[in-house]
Order: C-alpha cells, then sequence, then structure tokens
C-alpha cells in the first residue's frame, strides 16, 4: 500500500534541498570572487553558511565521495558538486530504501547473527568517532577559551549528529538481528 514512499521522497526533497544549497554556493563563491575576499577568507554568513548547511545534510554522501574527490583531483567545492550531487542523492535513495524494506534483509540465522556482530563492530567505530569529535570540540573549547567555537560546532555538529545517528540504527539493527537468532 506505501511501498516506496520513502525512496521516492527522501531524493526528491534532499535533491532539490541539496541542489538549492549548492546553487547558493556557487552564487557566493561568485561574489566573494569579485569582492577580492578569496584570499583573506569571506564573513561566515551567508558566503559559508549554504556549504555548512549542504554538509550538515549529506555528510555521509560526502564521505563516500571523498575517495573520488582525491583520485579525481578535484579541489574545490564547485569543482566537486557534479559529483556530489549524485552521490547525495543515491545516499538518500538508499537510505529511503532502507527505510521502506528494513535494514536486514531476511537471511538465514547464522548469517544474521554474523551480520549483527559486523553491525556492531561498525556502530562501535562510529560511536569510538563521534566521541573523538566531540573530545576534540571540548579541548579546542578549553583552549582557545571559546573563541571561534561556534564556527568549529557549525562545521563538525552535522558530522557528528549523522555519525551518531548512524551509529545507534546499526545498533538497533544488530541488536534485532542477535536476538532473532537467538530466539531461532
Amino acid at each position: 500500500m506505501h511501498r516506496g514512499r520513502y525512496r521516492l521522497t527522501l531524493p526528491l526533497l534532499f535533491g532539490c534541498v541539496s541542489g538549492l544549497l549548492m546553487i547558493w554556493d556557487l552564487h557566493n563563491s561568485r561574489v566573494i570572487d569579485s569582492m577580492g575576499v578569496a584570499d583573506i577568507g569571506p564573513p561566515f554568513w551567508p558566503y559559508e553558511a549554504s556549504w555548512i548547511a549542504f554538509l550538515t545534510i549529506n555528510a555521509p554522501a560526502y564521505i563516500l565521495s571523498a575517495p573520488l574527490f582525491f583520485l579525481l583531483d578535484l579541489q574545490t567545492a564547485p569543482a566537486r558538486y557534479p559529483l556530489l550531487f549524485p552521490v547525495a542523492v543515491i545516499w538518500w535513495w538508499w537510505l529511503g530504501r532502507r527505510i521502506d524494506l528494513g535494514l536486514l534483509p531476511s537471511r538465514s540465522p547464522r548469517r544474521r547473527w554474523w551480520m549483527g556482530v559486523a553491525l556492531l563492530a561498525v556502530a562501535l567505530g562510529l560511536y569510538c568517532i563521534g566521541v573523538v569529535i566531540v573530545l576534540e570540540d571540548a579541548r579546542w573549547w578549553s583552549h582557545w577559551g571559546g573563541q571561534g567555537f561556534g564556527m568549529r560546532l557549525l562545521r563538525t555538529g552535522g558530522g557528528t549528529v549523522w555519525c551518531f545517528l548512524i551509529a545507534v540504527t546499526l545498533t538497533v539493527a544488530a541488536v534485532r538481528a542477535l536476538r532473532s537468532e537467538r530466539h531461532a
């Protein structure tokens, strides 16, 4: 009855939002170039807000496409957009598909147990990465006395939230897989 609603809605919605943020960032890049402040750095609002908002929404897609940026030698954000936009849309489609169909496909009990252990290991790694980021931000706060902390928090906040969100989702899926294997 409601099959496919997230796998279509999420990529359309977040694809449009990502596209608008990319257009905003391209416009801001042109303005920065015309102002001549590219070397010293522009003020935060509105010139860096679009890029930070884009990264907050699409942090996993950015991380997945980062090796391709290195291989293709894409240095600037506008050069990365032709690759990053499809990866972001595919990320949201995959996420919607996982929501529609469930995280784990039905498999044999033994495979489900191993899948649960693997998901738990990945979740533990993501928890560690998130904690390291939070501790690094706390260290920054204590060292610099809060100077520039808001900007740093904006830059790392989205990635940290995604990190913990995916880790919690993987933990729940792993616990369900391990419980279902135990009851089988």
